[in-house]
């Protein structure tokens, strides 16, 4: 460390050398003063049952899904570099994605005089992923008072790439799947 921490005002110490292009965070206001929040949920669910429909012929169906949501809220007031250098800085994100699945199954088995024996399976599974996020930030404020809570009080700046943002996708697998086997004498297959 070649700066204390605060300088004889009591406020904290950066570095900004424009002409060096070097932007030094003090680590102990990032700490200290920063807010960052980040809140996380996930769930996860799944469910399967066979049921023997005829001799030698079962179902098998199976459900299963996830949910993954989050929050995060940040505020940078002046007492950081960033703060300090856009008159506080705030975001919020929020995140969802979530996953589903079903799998679906039909499975046949019999032995024929004792020295064959037959398994064929046949099945349908589908898979959908969904993903949504938003971002919101602001800078520029009056004061730190109200952190991330109100962003509609600072500014936004057209270069600046902190701009509203959202975004969306999904995507689905659809499956077929069959198999069968032939075992002669418990040995060949």
């Amino acid at each position: 460390p070649i700066l204390p921490v605060k300088d004889s005002t009591g406020e904290y110490h950066f570095i900004n050398d424009v002409q060096n292009a070097a932007q030094v965070v003090n680590p102990v206001s990032e700490c200290k003063e920063k807010t960052d929040n980040n809140t996380a949920y996930y769930s996860l669910l799944n469910f399967a049952a066979r049921y023997e429909l005829l001799e030698g012929l079962s179902l098998k169906v199976s459900l299963g899904g996830e949910i993954r949501s989050s929050k995060r809220n940040v505020y940078e007031p002046r007492t950081t570099y960033f703060g300090m250098r856009y008159d506080g800085r705030a975001s919020v994100t929020n995140a969802l994605a979530t996953q589903w699945q079903n799998e679906n199954t039909l499975t046949y088995s019999k032995i024929f005089n004792e020295n064959h024996r037959i398994n064929v399976l046949a099945g349908f599974t589908i898979q959908r992923w969904q993903n949504n996020s938003v971002v919101a930030a602001a800078q520029g404020f009056v004061n730190d008072n109200l952190l991330f809570y109100d962003l509609d009080s600072g500014s936004q700046e057209e270069n600046d790439l902190r701009i509203p943002s959202s975004s969306a996708n999904s995507h689905s697998l659809v499956s077929i799947l069959a198999r069968a086997n032939y075992v002669w004498q418990e040995k060949y297959m």
